[in-house]
């Protein structure tokens, strides 16, 4: 069997694949360093019924982009839409890290079993 070039990464994936790598160990020091924050800072069940509760803002976020993408007066630029979409998406990561972080620290605390 030959080796052509095409069988070999290319900068760009290499590039693409050390980046994702930084992410992902960005992501899990940045969690880490958020948990030890929040086991500073006694929670209780209700902290956790708050951010329950924010995890169905998405709801209310959809309702704002049906509104920019069919009722607004101006008709809305691919731009837009999709700067509201990437928003919506980076907010319920944002939503979903402070759901899960509440709850482990509430494990911590033994608040909760």
């Amino acid at each position: 069997m030959q080796v052509t070039g095409d069988d070999y990464p290319t900068y760009e994936d290499s590039v693409n694949a050390t980046l994702k790598e930084k992410a992902i160990s960005d992501s899990i020091e940045r969690n880490a360093n958020i948990l030890k924050k929040l086991s500073d800072k006694p929670l209780d069940r209700f902290d956790l019924e708050d951010r329950i509760m924010g995890s169905s803002q998405i709801i209310d976020d959809l309702e704002n982009l049906l509104y920019l993408v069919g009722d607004r007066p101006e008709p809305a630029t691919e731009d837009e839409i999709m700067n509201a979409i990437i928003g919506m998406i980076e907010q319920s990561h944002i939503r979903h890290d402070r759901l899960f972080n509440t709850f482990a620290s509430l494990i911590e605390q033994g608040t909760i079993k």
